[in-house]
């Protein structure tokens, strides 16, 4: 990383006052910016937004970093199943602007957010990224449960238990929620 990039990121971490906030509409805009940086403009070409097609997120799990008006982070959530069980989550996209990364936002909004989804009566949150990285927030590969993303590597699938146990005599397919599945939160 180059002397400047460093003294940016630095400057930018001493001095912001980030919040972390429900995600509302008028973030729309800085949010898809923010994840054509972070995954590139072809992102819905990934398999896993095949989970997000034709079901909203779960509105109470969307949140955002804020600097001042500024959304310098995003984390999203939907619903998924597996074996019809209705308490599962596909965590993504979380994404960071450049100038916020390595100061430990993603963490931030991941721990915040699952804890939300626990009290919610959540009991799994899936995803789909890289074990090096993710499980510093508890993810674990997913292949010693038998639990699959149809057409995603197999390593790639990660698994966090917000319940113990809950995944436990659990395998199949990780299946795209039908809107007569949707467990209704709170």
């Amino acid at each position: 990383m180059g002397q400047k990039v460093f003294l940016q990121k630095l400057l930018v971490y001493m001095t912001d006052k980030i919040q972390m906030v429900p995600e509302k509409l008028e973030h729309q805009g800085q949010i898809e910016q923010i994840l054509d940086q972070a995954f590139g403009v072809n992102r819905t070409r990934k398999i896993s937004y095949r989970y997000r097609h034709h079901v909203p997120p779960i509105q109470q799990l969307c949140w955002v970093a804020e600097n001042g008006k500024e959304v310098v982070g995003t984390i999203r959530y939907w619903p998924v199943t597996v074996n019809q069980m209705s308490d599962a989550l596909l965590l993504g996209p979380l994404a960071i602007s450049d100038n916020y990364r390595s100061q430990g936002l993603g963490q931030q909004l991941a721990h915040h957010t699952m804890n939300v989804a626990k009290e919610l009566g959540y009991r799994l949150v899936f995803l789909v990224g890289d074990h090096a990285y993710y499980h510093r927030l508890g993810f674990k590969p997913t292949i010693p449960y038998g639990i699959y993303m149809p057409d995603e590597k197999p390593e790639r699938l990660l698994i966090h238990e917000l319940v113990p146990e809950s995944a436990k005599g659990m395998q199949g397919p990780l299946c795209h929620a039908q809107p007569a599945s949707l467990k209704v939160a709170g």
